[in-house]
């Protein structure tokens, strides 16, 4: 593996917030088994608070004008191209995919958000 291992939890309300009871799962890689790191094995009381954040922030997220909207989408398919490789090496170790597989969905995904502008 390269990098740093991954300590994800959730990001909820535009923040980064523990899981309600706490638990963590280990993530495995699929090319040898090592593991890679952990992630936060949320409950229904975080999937609800997520459901309430995303729902707040969407009627903030409809008043914004349409240009300024495809200008945020814009900003993050240049932010994708601007990690390209380190997204698609993620994928590898996350999935066990082939680095050229990955390496074109990372493009799609950035072709997603210039086509979503």
């Amino acid at each position: 593996m390269t990098g740093a291992p991954l300590h994800a939890t959730n990001f909820i309300g535009g923040e980064w917030s523990p899981v309600s009871r706490r638990e963590r799962r280990v993530i495995r890689s699929p090319i040898d088994d090592a593991e890679i790191g952990s992630i936060a094995w949320s409950n229904r009381d975080d999937a609800i608070a997520a459901i309430a954040a995303a729902r707040a922030a969407q009627a903030c997220w409809r008043a914004v004008p349409l240009f300024e909207r495809a200008g945020v989408c814009k900003r993050i398919a240049t932010a994708i191209r601007d990690r390209h490789a380190e997204l698609a090496m993620t994928l590898c170790i996350e999935q066990g995919k082939p680095i050229g597989e990955a390496r074109f969905e990372v493009g799609k995904a950035a072709d997603g958000f210039d086509l979503a502008a």
